[in-house]
């Protein structure tokens, strides 16, 4: 479902299929306490290239957000390791 309705990776400007990507939880899973956060759920989970999940996991200051507006439709973004958010691409499948 989440390569299905993401098409490419998430990450702004990379047109990479996303039938090629790794599924990432955008707030990661909390192998501690599961309940606590980063649920294995659509509204948590996009998909990646393979470049772009590496950087950021890394420890290169890339972080991102993803959100569901009231209509259900998913918001992503990502914050450069400058601060700046950019918006990431339309995954509402429309």
């Amino acid at each position: 479902y989440i390569r299905a309705r993401d098409l490419a990776c998430g990450a702004p400007g990379c047109d990479r299929p996303a039938f090629a990507a790794q599924l990432d939880h955008c707030q990661e899973y909390n192998h501690d306490h599961p309940a606590a956060g980063g649920q294995t759920d659509a509204a948590n989970v996009h998909a990646l290239c393979i470049s772009h999940h590496l950087l950021k996991t890394g420890d290169h200051g890339w972080l991102d957000d993803m959100t569901l507006d009231p209509t259900g439709r998913v918001q992503y973004r990502v914050r450069t390791p400058e601060g700046l958010w950019i918006d990431g691409p339309d995954l509402s499948g429309t």
